[in-house]
């Protein structure tokens, strides 16, 4: 079964069926490509991996608007620092 977020995501004209990845819209892959991102022992921040597009679609797919995980995470964040 393909969540609602996936299926709006794919263009209607396309024509493609639901099975096929690849009839979703290609991500921009410049802000991928940068060669200093995630190498070597370097561990992303909360901050990147929520600003990488492959992350904003698996959210997408999974039924999770990013604006309230954003308030869930600027909450959490408030509260941890009152502790």
């Amino acid at each position: 079964m393909t969540p609602a977020a996936c299926i709006s995501a794919i263009p209607k004209s396309t024509g493609h069926s639901l099975r096929h990845p690849t009839a979703l819209p290609p991500i921009p892959h410049s802000s991928l490509c940068t060669p200093d991102r995630f190498v070597g022992d370097h561990e992303p921040t909360l901050d990147e991996l929520l600003d990488d597009p492959i992350m904003a679609r698996l959210l997408a797919c999974d039924g999770i608007d990013m604006r309230d995980l954003l308030t869930l995470v600027a909450k959490t964040r408030t509260a941890l620092k009152r502790g």
